[in-house]
């Protein structure tokens, strides 16, 4: 289900209006800004609707992580290089 913003508030967030399977045009809080958001909701109650997150944002986090632990995998290596000739005889 897609929303559409209808109303900005001051502090940057956003409403978003959609149409339920029930036929109710609800609206939901959401921070994307001027953009269609993702909305889920169950189809048994679609007052608790949440907006989902925008796709991409998964593969950037595993990216960043990934980067993350080879650096710091790197960065122990090199201290266990430059410290081990001081323990050996």
């Amino acid at each position: 289900m897609e929303g559409r913003q209808v109303f900005r508030e001051d502090d940057g967030d956003t409403v978003h209006a959609f149409t339920a399977t029930d036929g109710v045009t609800r609206h939901i809080l959401g921070h994307d800004k001027g953009r269609t958001v993702r909305i889920a909701y169950g189809p048994r109650n679609p007052a608790y609707a949440v907006v989902c997150p925008p796709t991409g944002t998964g593969v950037l986090m595993v990216v960043v992580s990934l980067v993350s632990a080879a650096v710091a995998g790197l960065m122990d290596y090199w201290t266990y290089q430059l410290v081990l000739p001081a323990f050996t005889d």
